[in-house]
């Protein structure tokens, strides 16, 4: 607490007597055909007395002097549904923001209440949630990243310390969908892992993101190719008003980001640029990622919006890129414990998408929308066996390349006031340059598993159609439709969906979705003999059904209660009725051996959360899931899959103090809980092999000893007339419990036995930010 203390002395230029206010500005739109609304009313809800507006002709608003701090604006207009937004509002930076209001449907004799965490996109019905920058960094210990603050949600199981895979609902999350404005993207995450959608961290800034989508299941017609859940991303607009800056600078790295209005006001730009370093952590003997880890990443995002004269003509210029590369290096000879000491590991990954969105608003109530993006990531993989002279051998040399092109159309049209129709496609061209080899140490034998290039082409038609016919009902119908050329397999998938309003606070929901995803590519062209086994592989496919119940008390917290089932089938599996191998059990890799499409899962269970949200300084998740996951290979025997922990609990929250008004002090905490993970008992755990010898005749009948970890913060922001700093302590693993990975062994050299790797201890993670 000392440094924390000096700290703040060395920051006296930044403090001022004077109580900061901030603008809040933007324009109203209607949403179907971007119309301005002249007139719409936006008031301060959480300030006395109250502070409010009208739009002008051009429906665009400034309400000027407005205290920094949680602040709360309610946009209405008649004939149109309210809309309110909460966020921090802060000294350095003015809201400036683009609202599109949906017109209003037959009502309920009340106002429905909607969450502040309502979807982004409306056809969502069940199981999904928005998620905010602002949310995303005030989770404790997050790392300001989408993917680990989403093992919080209900519905996601946390279990691993250094890798943000996401895990739902029992799956892999290879089913997992990454989108990004509006296009599928491959794994967005620094040190991806091949054959997954997880890695360490996301490449998304937060400095960029606008609002998101985190869908859990039975997810509308207007996605594909993923059977577990998908992230929405987007980009938020840079400001039209000023130029603004932030500077990021802690123990993960720096971060930098500049927005401002493009000449004339024409448009807006973004830019965000991230560089990040684990040295200082390793040199305080903190390990994030493993103790002989050694990283460094790198990002850059931007979105240049052009306006142009017509207001109903918007193009955008959008892009992201990152580069991550790791080491692992070997022990000094006398401390090797365990035989991975002697493995040496060099491993990373790039990924670059650029696109170009044009939308077009309709006179006729609605809107055409086209993307073409292009996009390329490289992941590779070395592992190096060093012996204690110091020579080096190559035991495994992965390099894979995947690229795409893709063209995305969507056309939304309003039929009546009461519902609109949405068609679409997303035509994608994938190439692929994939190698593998391998080498068994203990045989000497050089293994070829994949060696392949070329390229396919995957299309995903999809139409869906909402109709609201009275205030309390809403049915979402679609259809989904996906053609992989590689092997010319297809599907065609109904979506559909209902809610029901029992009052304007509570809500009924059911909906049933038919999914598929293509197995991930390089397993197509597994090698046995020189001969590809995996070619005619079929999608994997995924009957999702859920019925969920809501309710929204007046009181501000959020009641939400869903049963689901799951069943999966298609899903690759060993060809010997003996072989219990199940490729949604992989965390990571491509297929080494042959299968075929005939393995059946299901996953089933509740999920029960409680939620507030931090209009009144205060905030909490806490959610719970009971459920079951289970596999057949083709011995007909039912199995846990490796995901089957049984039950999952979260908690998450924190608390903030104004001080002086204007300056905000913060403590949170975020507590993750798993009952344990399956794994496959050892045949003998004496015996010094490769890889583990794992009884692969009872696969997962054995379990780890439960997860637990506890995270804490504590924060301090400064709002001066002119800018804004913000200083936060993490502390990851505040307990120093050391948990251990269900299905990672190492080999102990003094004790002569196999043991569970160990997962990492406390580390404090210090950061700074400032706004200007």
């Amino acid at each position: 607490m000392n440094f924390l203390k000096y700290l703040f002395l060395l920051l006296p230029c930044l403090t001022s007597a004077q109580a900061p206010t901030q603008t809040i500005s933007g324009s109203i739109f209607d949403e179907t055909n971007h119309e301005p609304l002249i007139g719409a009313n936006i008031i301060v809800l959480d300030h006395k007395p109250l502070l409010g507006t009208i739009t002008d002709y051009d429906g665009q608003f400034i309400i000027e002097n407005v205290p920094v701090g949680q602040r709360t604006i309610e946009i209405s207009y008649t004939g149109y549904e309210i809309k309110t937004i909460n966020d921090k509002l802060n000294s350095a930076r003015p809201w400036t923001l683009e609202i599109n209001l949906k017109p209003e449907s037959q009502t309920l004799t009340a106002a429905v209440v909607r969450p502040d965490s309502e979807p982004v996109n409306e056809l969502f019905s069940v199981s999904t949630r928005s998620l905010s920058s602002d949310e995303i960094e005030r989770f404790p210990t997050g790392a300001s990243d989408p993917g680990r603050v989403a093992q919080s949600l209900p519905g996601v199981q946390p279990s691993k310390d250094n890798e943000n895979d996401i895990i739902i609902r029992g799956n892999s999350s290879v089913g997992l969908l990454w989108r990004l404005e509006g296009v599928d993207i491959p794994n967005p995450n620094h040190f991806a892992r091949i054959g997954s959608a997880g890695g360490g961290i996301t490449i998304f800034s937060t400095s960029v993101i606008a609002n998101s989508d985190f869908s859990t299941g039975a997810f509308p017609a207007g996605y594909g190719n993923a059977f577990a859940g998908v992230f929405d991303m987007n980009f938020r607009n840079g400001s039209k008003q000023n130029r603004e800056y932030t500077i990021r600078a802690g123990l993960l790295g720096l971060d930098f980001a500049a927005e401002g209005p493009l000449k004339n006001q024409s448009g807006s730009y973004l830019f965000n640029y991230r560089y990040s370093t684990l040295g200082i952590l390793n040199n305080l003997g903190l390990y994030l990622v493993g103790p002989r880890v050694r990283n460094t990443f790198q990002d850059f995002s931007f979105n240049v919006r052009f306006d142009g004269k017509n207001p109903k003509s918007i193009v955008k210029i959008w892009g992201i890129g990152g580069l991550s590369k790791e080491r692992e290096v070997t022990e000094d000879v006398e401390d090797w414990a365990v035989i991975g000491d002697s493995l040496t590991t060099r491993s990373g990954s790039n990924i670059g998408v650029v696109g170009v969105t044009h939308t077009q608003f309709l006179e006729s109530n609605g809107y055409l929308k086209n993307t073409l993006a292009v996009m390329s990531q490289k992941v590779f993989l070395k592992n190096y066996l060093e012996d204690k002279e110091g020579e080096e051998t190559i035991i495994n040399n992965q390099g894979f390349i995947n690229g795409r092109i893709t063209w995305g159309t969507a056309l939304h049209k309003n039929l009546t006031k009461n519902g609109f129709f949405k068609a679409g496609m997303q035509s994608s061209l994938l190439l692929y340059d994939l190698n593998y080899d391998s080498i068994l140490v203990t045989e000497n034998v050089k293994k070829e598993f994949i060696h392949e290039k070329g390229s396919t082409v995957l299309l995903q038609p999809y139409a869906q159609v909402q109709l609201r016919p009275n205030a309390r009902w809403t049915f979402n119908l679609g259809l989904h439709g996906m053609y992989f050329a590689l092997n010319n397999s297809a599907s065609i998938e109904p979506r559909v969906s209902a809610i029901y309003r029992l009052n304007p606070q509570q809500t009924l929901t059911v909906a049933y979705g038919l999914h598929s995803k293509t197995v991930p590519i390089g397993s197509y062209f597994t090698e046995v003999n020189g001969e590809k086994v995996n070619e005619d592989l079929d999608l994997i496919k995924a009957n999702h059904f859920i019925l969920g119940y809501d309710n929204i008390f007046k009181s501000g917290y959020h009641l939400r209660i869903e049963i689901y089932y799951q069943n999966l089938w298609n899903v690759p599996v060993g060809i010997d009725n003996r072989d219990t191998y199940w490729s949604l059990n992989d965390i990571e890799f491509y297929a080494a051996e042959p299968l075929v499409s005939e393995g059946i899962g299901q996953n089933y269970g509740i999920d029960i959360s409680m939620e507030k949200s931090f209009r009144s300084s205060f905030f909490f998740i806490a959610s719970t899931s009971l459920f079951e996951s289970k596999f057949q290979p083709l011995n007909g025997e039912t199995y846990n899959t490796l995901y089957n922990s049984n039950f999952t609990a979260t908690l998450t929250g924190g608390k903030e103090w104004a001080i002086k008004e204007t300056n905000f002090f913060q403590i949170g905490a975020k507590v993750l809980y798993n009952a344990g993970n399956p794994s496959t008992p050892l045949t003998d755990n004496t015996l010094l092999t490769d890889l583990p010898p794992e009884d692969f005749s009872r696969p997962y009948a054995d379990r780890a000893a439960f997860y637990f970890r506890t995270d804490f913060r504590i924060s301090y922001r400064k709002n001066n007339p002119k800018n804004s700093w913000w200083l936060a302590l993490d502390i990851q693993n505040a307990t120093n419990r050391i948990n251990e990975r269900a299905f990672q062994w190492n080999y102990n050299i003094e004790d002569n036995r196999w043991g569970r790797r160990a997962q990492s201890g406390l580390i404090p993670i210090l950061s700074f930010r400032m706004d200007f």
